[in-house]
């Protein structure tokens, strides 16, 4: 394939991709962190659009019928607004309690090899749970391939805020050996929840999730059968709607284009 046609293929991806992004741009939320139950100079209200973090899972492979399925979790570490920052001084996230996120997930090869650079899966079936935990001891354990799972332990003081399951998304391994995610969910406070996530009223009830790492943060068993994720970032935001079906194909357009583009490379 000629340079000038790749880079048609690139620019065709990655403008149906921002395309589609920009139809739902992050609306904002309001946060009070006296609905967890803190108080004098720990009770803070602020404005975000967004919620930080970074993640961990274990991937079990079946590459010979082009499934996964895993679970894990995600440690939020800071929100922001806009282009600023929030932070922890006026979010208090880190300070006075933690923030984070259990999933479970499974997905089917939609394009490339399995299990390999390029290789693009359609996600089945997401669950999740937000939780806050205010007396700061929840700890963490990364996937390894030697069959642990990403846990967590909780801790003393630890609430859920809310839970959703899968409206549609995508995932994969990237062309630099690196993984990708990206989802839509339905998505439900609980009345702690509604405490903590002040506004607006009734809450989103759509989430969106977006989470990447680089080849350091993806290691393989030697069988092939596990994939540990130790280093994936990304974040959360929200919307009141689910978006038209024809942005979210927009949004899977884009990165199978770019999934192709991969192979082609190879190829030529």
């Amino acid at each position: 394939m000629k340079f000038s046609m790749r880079k048609a293929i690139i620019a065709a991806a990655v403008g149906a991709t921002l395309s589609a992004g920009s139809a739902f741009a992050a609306p904002v939320f309001t946060v009070d962190t006296a609905g967890l139950g803190l108080t004098g100079s720990s009770a803070k209200t602020f404005d975000a659009d967004f919620i930080s973090g970074f993640s961990s899972e274990l991937l079990h492979l079946d590459n010979t019928a082009g499934t996964a399925t895993g679970s894990g979790w995600v440690q939020f570490t800071s929100f922001k607004n806009g282009a600023n920052a929030v932070l922890p001084g006026t979010s208090r996230l880190g300070v006075d309690y933690q923030l984070y996120l259990t999933f479970s997930l499974s997905d089917v090869l939609v394009s490339g090899t399995a299990g390999s650079p390029g290789a693009v899966y359609a996600l089945n079936s997401l669950t999740f749970d937000v939780w806050a935990d205010t007396g700061v001891d929840t700890s963490f354990t990364e996937a390894n391939v030697n069959g642990t799972e990403a846990t967590v332990s909780v801790g003393t003081a630890d609430v859920k805020l809310g839970s959703g399951s899968l409206i549609t998304g995508t995932a994969g391994f990237n062309a630099l050996g690196g993984v990708f995610q990206n989802a839509i969910a339905s998505f439900a406070l609980t009345a702690a929840g509604s405490n903590f996530f002040i506004a607006p009223v009734p809450f989103y009830s759509v989430a969106f999730d977006e989470f990447n790492n680089t080849t350091q943060g993806l290691t393989f068993s030697a069988d092939g059968k596990l994939a540990a994720i130790t280093n994936a970032s990304g974040g959360v935001d929200f919307n009141g709607q689910v978006p038209e079906p024809t942005t979210a194909s927009l949004i899977g357009m884009g990165l199978l284009g770019l999934g192709a583009l991969s192979r082609k490379r190879k190829a030529s």
